[in-house]
């Protein structure tokens, strides 16, 4: 059997090509440990479930329990003490590894709520048109039942692989429902696709990113607030446009016949209209931060 340092530098070898947040802590702890990683001659990476590399000596699979399961061909519980680990631990979120087809070891990760999440989280509260905030994960549902209620989310979706986040929003869409989906990994872009409304953060996959319909360069979350207020100001803004020129269009109908007035009188109404509409199309929002240069070099709005 291999050691603790030995798997966590073959996992961490493994995943160090991947954009995944899971992939990014492995190899940040094992850089930690200044560990040595073994060079890595093949990886194939499997949508949803996990990861295969080959080295000099051996095959590393290393993802989801679904996924190691079907590796190994393992039946019932895993083996001690790994099996005791899981039980004492449950809630938890895991990745596993095994290594020539056998189950090695377990990675417990701990999620790190980002700082900024939970006050944009009573923002969306106060929002009229939001009807449900839910999480939708490929991690285990007790620990993504442990976060949804944490930060006090609607609905949470554990266990869930990429095209099954798709389903659940075209589910969503089926019942009448414009969905918005916040995503940074691998596994999300499908999802993304199928949303009415795709946001990613610049330190997501490229992959992600190239699918996303909107982009956060500052890689900050409360971003959002600012993106929503200025959709909001711009569908207003339509809204009034279009209101003033049907407006505007009916009442110059009806205003030359009425009045008598000629050619060049009617043009030169129209052309005062043209500019007030134009006016108002370009108001601009009072709001602090649309006000603001960026505060650092690389740091925008949205």
């Amino acid at each position: 059997d291999l050691s603790k340092k030995q798997l966590l530098a073959l996992a961490a070898a493994s995943e160090q090509q991947l954009e995944h947040p899971i992939a990014r802590a492995i190899v940040a702890y094992a850089a930690q440990q200044a560990l040595t990683l073994p060079k890595i001659n093949h990886s194939e990476y499997k949508l949803g479930l996990g990861l295969t590399a080959k080295t000099d000596d051996h095959i590393v699979h290393i993802g989801s329990e679904r996924f190691i399961r079907q590796i190994t061909q393992q039946q019932g519980d895993f083996p001690d003490p790994i099996h005791a680990h899981l039980i004492a631990h449950q809630g938890h979120s895991f990745v596993f590894i095994a290594v020539d087809y056998r189950l090695q070891g377990i990675i417990e990760l701990s999620p790190r709520v980002r700082e900024e999440v939970p006050a944009l989280i009573q923002y969306l509260r106060q929002q009229p048109l939001l009807q449900q905030l839910a999480i939708v994960s490929g991690d285990q549902q007790a620990p993504v039942d442990r976060l949804a209620k944490q930060l006090g989310f609607d609905a949470a979706y554990g266990s869930v692989l990429p095209q099954e986040k798709a389903q659940i929003i075209a589910d969503l869409q089926a019942q009448g429902r414009n969905v918005c989906f916040i995503g940074d990994g691998l596994n999300d872009a499908l999802a993304m696709k199928q949303a009415d409304v795709s946001i990613s953060l610049q330190s997501a996959s490229s992959l992600t990113s190239e699918v996303a319909q909107i982009v956060l360069l500052d890689d900050n979350l409360n971003s959002l607030q600012e993106l929503f207020h200025l959709t909001q100001h711009l569908h207003k803004s339509l809204k009034h446009s279009i209101y003033f020129w049907v407006g505007f269009g009916a009442g110059n109908a009806m205003a030359v016949p009425l009045f008598a007035l000629n050619p060049i009188q009617a043009s030169l109404l129209y052309i005062s209209a043209y500019f007030s509409g134009i006016k108002l199309s370009s108001h601009v929002p009072k709001h602090h931060s649309l006000n603001e240069l960026p505060k650092k070099s690389g740091t925008y709005i949205i």
